[in-house]
């Protein structure tokens, strides 16, 4: 999953023009990891996490949270209940308790569609 959002967000603040940036990041990773496995054993676990936890954070716009509540609540419950369920288990099993509040809402959505003509 991070191997999506990362790069991503890496590339947005460079401010990357072709996909070439994409594979160069990829290649940077490979190269790392082929040359310097065993620098990748001294990183401890925490410091992974909390890189992570860091990148996450960095992608939501604090700005916005406020309004985001003001105007879409159910949007902001999913969004924190996702981000609790990933600091307080892993990012798979984060991701897989905030879509259940999230299917519930589209749910609750959908069920109530009016149809004007």
């Amino acid at each position: 999953m991070t191997a999506v959002i990362v790069p991503s967000a890496a590339n947005v603040r460079a401010r990357a023009r072709t996909k070439a940036s994409r594979i160069l990041h990829g290649v940077w990773l490979l190269l790392f990891a082929a040359v310097l496995p065993a620098a990748l054993g001294l990183i401890p676990v925490a410091a992974l996490a909390g890189l992570l936890v860091h990148a996450g954070c960095e992608l939501v716009p604090i700005r916005e949270l406020v309004p985001l509540w003001r105007e879409h609540r159910g949007e902001a419950v999913v969004l924190t209940v996702t981000a609790f369920a990933i600091v307080a288990t892993n990012l798979f099993e984060g991701v897989l308790v905030g879509l259940a509040p999230a299917v519930a809402k589209t749910a609750w959505d959908i069920s109530h569609v009016q149809v004007r003509t």
